[in-house]
């Protein structure tokens, strides 16, 4: 039997300006995490690929990545769907549009339709909220994408 989802952290009381802040100044967990992702050649500056971010929040991540690897398509995941509207309406008001949101939870979602879609899987400081990693470990491999990096 899994253990339940924590939905606390995720739709209440959330701390906005944490996740707005990084959009202007990227943390230096994700600007290292991208250099080694280029570092052992999961990421190049000048290849397309198609990366999923689980627990994207409102995407600042996927934002920073981009600026990175702007030849790559990006669609970020997020339990709380109102972090997934602000990230898409900052996507649209930037004018990106290979970067996306949508609400999904790695739980529950049928995330059949992800499946072999995805070069890569990332997913920042989000294993260790979950109630239980292996189940969303299982979860991310069952979509197959190429490589998962994860930080946490």
């Amino acid at each position: 039997m899994r253990a339940s989802q924590r939905l606390d952290e995720w739709k209440n009381n959330l701390n906005i300006d944490y996740f707005d802040r990084q959009f202007i100044t990227p943390y230096r967990s994700t600007v290292k995490f991208c250099e080694w992702l280029e570092d052992i050649g999961a990421m190049e500056k000048k290849s397309a690929m198609n990366i999923l971010d689980i627990g994207t929040g409102k995407g600042s991540n996927i934002y920073y990545m981009n600026q990175q690897f702007p030849f790559c398509n990006f669609l970020g995941l997020d339990i709380n769907d109102e972090l997934v509207m602000q990230g898409n309406a900052f996507m649209t008001e930037q004018g990106i549009t290979n970067c996306k949101l949508e609400y999904a939870d790695l739980y529950s979602a049928d995330l059949q339709k992800y499946k072999d879609a995805y070069n890569g899987i990332v997913s920042y400081q989000t294993l260790s909220w979950l109630p239980e990693y292996e189940t969303a470990l299982k979860n991310m491999i069952a979509l197959n994408p190429d490589w998962i990096a994860l930080t946490s």
